[in-house]
């Protein structure tokens, strides 16, 4: 079978490519089976520069901006696809090959260099065996941009297109007559789906330079930022737009449309702290080569404390073998250094794609995957792998249980959560009650799910118990059948080490009227151990209960409650960071600071916000503590605006800057709901201050000044 599926491979380029994936993947699992040393992501690309049209004259530079575009993203880790002056046939072609890499990669990022087109707000991209006499011929002859959309839209973290293709076009000016107005220049504007972006060289109706330099303005932006470590992406496209605006005289503006996920994603990772993985991996392995317990415990010596804990864990794990003697396993002699059957390069393939979080018995280096974020098809075939090499694999069983159940596959889920429940393992057992539990009419068997989940609890599993403290506090109306309250069963998972729970034990503790001093103290010891171990709404809540209790004095503790808020905020908290950045503004509790105070405003305002994005962007308009930036504080008004902010809408016409008010104008003429028709001028008018209106749903009220506003610290919403 595995012949097979190697010749295949090589006769179909996608299948040969993705088989040499797997290969290295199973590779570094079998190696570490750590997330340190799992397989990079993996990022693909397309690079197409058509220069040399047949019709129309050539371009000069998109081959050399293909060029040197795909050069950068292979320095960067991209599988890149580089072509040239594609036919229609041949782009066509290109896309389809794509798609089929993008479907299993990270990043995928198609750069097109050439000519683009607009009609009847359609965007076409143009093959170089276009002629293009008539605006119908567009249909027949060019690609139109859906198909490169659709090519990326397989990715998982970033779906991007690049479009270096609104250069001033010769097409149309053969294409236009008396009858058509379709025709314009450039690319019209794009709403993309969720998760896609979409770089325009030139914001929506106007033209792009193609350079007379090697490159285009855009490309040579692009090449001077993109490989900057730890440069996140929203950003880089701040700076692109920044140089290319810059660079052009204010001529052209490259614009993005879409929007990104929450999470920061990086196309140059951040400079390591410590060592670099690579450096890791090669000392591991070569203590694993010798698999003695000096070569392991200089291992531990050199890299405790500095490498993840999971590979410190890892080789630990490994020299502990090495000391036991005349170890079994499954009542079977192994000889000392042989891989006991946990270690088996299927089973861990299993743990890393289908391991449950809330499991207490994966292992360590799993980290665990939420069901609905399970790779279904990776997952299933490698835990089924794993239950068909070691069938008495109880954890095995599970897992492929909940890959199968994420694959909406009730009946065989059903058949390997009964393998695993009868080979004893609790966390199936707790899977198995909640699945009857959710199923439609499952309160029906309320009675026995209950009891196959407190099982599960007896047998050390506390996420089971504290989902019995969740379901009870949601269905506790309309079923009664257990004899213990929603807190206790908290209370069970809290004593046993879960965060979670240590959070709604403590919370309802210090809150309860009737709540001893002994239960009161109990609550608060549990929200210490929650917040320390990084459960953020405990961190606040602790906080407030802190800093608020003036009736308990033996409960008072305003310089923890100061460091729990710094905990939060840091960790990027909004309520905190408002909490924060208040109290150092007028020195309530803490020493009067102001640059703390713009610090964690401007941690509100990345959070969402809308006061702290006003005030941050007035912080950028004025240069006060940081870069004058008329543009970012436009843009940061036009998220409070959306928000639902009044602040920029009331505020006095004649203390907006000239600068600021024409950013403001151009984001609200692009906005469908801002619908900002007037001229884009700079002067805050009736229509300007409608548009704004209409954007956040706002009425009139009193004039404000944000120069009194910020500078008293009176900072409330009027």
């Amino acid at each position: 079978m595995v012949v097979f599926c190697m010749v295949i491979a090589a006769e179909m380029p996608t299948l040969r490519w993705l088989y040499m994936h797997f290969i290295r993947v199973l590779a570094s699992l079998v190696l570490v089976g750590s997330p340190l040393q799992a397989a990079e992501d993996l990022r693909v690309a397309l690079v197409i520069g058509n220069s040399q049209y047949n019709s129309v004259p050539s371009l000069t530079n998109p081959s050399h901006d293909a060029t040197d575009i795909g050069a950068a993203l292979m320095r960067l880790g991209f599988d890149v696809e580089e072509r040239h002056n594609l036919d229609s046939r041949a782009l066509n072609v290109a896309l389809r090959d794509f798609s089929r890499k993008a479907n299993y990669a990270d990043m995928a990022i198609i750069y097109f260099a050439g000519h683009g087109i607009e009609i009847e707000q359609r965007n076409y991209l143009v093959p170089v065996d276009a002629i293009l006499e008539h605006p119908s011929d567009v249909t027949f002859e060019a690609t139109e941009m859906h198909k490169f959309l659709r090519a990326v839209e397989g990715a998982k973290t970033l779906r991007l297109l690049l479009l270096d293709a609104c250069r001033d076009n010769p097409f149309l000016r053969r294409m236009a007559d008396a009858s058509t107005r379709s025709l314009s220049r450039g690319l019209s504007r794009i709403e993309p789906q969720a998760g896609v972006l979409v770089g325009y060289s030139a914001k929506s109706g106007t033209v792009a330079m193609d350079g007379t330099g090697r490159n285009s303005p855009y490309a040579e932006a692009l090449l001077s930022h993109m490989e900057t470590p730890g440069l996140e992406i929203g950003q880089l496209f701040r700076r692109v737009r920044d140089t290319v605006f810059t660079s052009t005289r204010g001529f052209q503006e490259p614009f993005t449309y879409g929007s990104l996920p929450a999470a920061d994603i990086y196309l140059a990772a951040p400079p390591p702290t410590g060592p670099s993985t690579a450096e890791v991996l090669r000392d591991f392995l070569a203590a694993d080569s010798r698999n003695s317990e000096k070569s392991w415990q200089d291992f531990i010596d050199e890299y405790d404390g500095v490498a993840s804990e999971n590979v410190i864990g890892r080789a630990r794990d490994k020299l502990a073998a090495l000391r036991r003697s005349d170890q079994t396993v499954a009542g079977v002699q192994v000889r000392e250094g042989t891989p006991a059957v946990e270690e088996s390069p299927l089973i861990r393939a299993c743990d890393q794609l289908a391991a449950d979080p809330d499991d207490p018995d994966r292992p360590r280096e799993a980290a665990g995957v939420e069901l609905g974020q399970i790779d279904v098809n990776a997952a299933v075939t490698a835990c089924t792998l794993a239950t068909s090499g070691h069938v008495n694999s109880a954890r095995s069983h599970y897992q492929l249980a909940r890959a199968l159940t994420a694959a909406k596959l009730p009946d065989r889920a059903r058949t390997a959560l009964s393998r695993s429940t009868d080979l004893g393992y609790a966390a199936a057992g707790f899977f198995l009650g909640k699945s009857m539990l959710t199923a439609p009419g499952g309160l029906k068997d309320a009675q026995e799910a209950v009891t196959i989940i407190e099982e599960a609890v007896a047998n050390g599993n506390m996420a089971a118990a504290r989902y019995l403290g969740d379901f009870f506090t949601n269905n506790g109306a309309r079923l009664v059948v257990s004899g213990k309250s929603p807190l206790e069963y908290y209370k069970i998972a809290a004593a046993g080490g879960d965060i979670a729970a240590q959070f709604r034990a403590g919370s309802r503790l210090i809150t309860m009227t009737k709540a001893s001093n002994e239960e009161q103290r109990q609550g608060v010891e549990w929200l210490e151990a929650a917040a320390n171990g990084g459960h953020q709404e405990a961190r606040l809540r602790l906080a407030k209960f802190y800093l608020s209790n003036t009736t308990d004095t033996a409960h008072q503790n305003p310089s923890r409650g100061i460091q729990l808020l710094h905990m939060a905020a840091e960790a990027g908290d909004v309520e905190a960071a408002v909490l924060l950045a208040r109290r150092y503004r007028l020195g309530d509790g803490v020493p009067s600071d102001l640059e703390l105070s713009a610090k964690f405003t401007a941690i509100a305002a990345k959070g969402g916000n809308p006061l702290a994005m006003v005030e941050v962007g007035y912080g950028h308009e004025i240069g006060s503590g940081l870069d004058w930036a008329p543009w970012e504080a436009a843009s940061l008004y036009f998220q409070a605006l959306t928000a639902g902010s009044a602040l920029p809408y009331l505020r006095q016409a004649d203390e907006w800057p000239n600068a600021t008010t024409l950013a403001l104008q151009r984001l609200l003429a692009r906005s469908p709901k801002a619908r900002y028709r007037g001229p884009i001028d700079g002067d805050v008018g009736p229509g300007t201050r409608a548009a704004m209106a209409r954007l956040c749903d706002c009425r009139e009220g009193w004039p404000v000044r944000f120069a009194d506003m910020f500078q008293t610290g009176e900072t409330q919403e009027p």
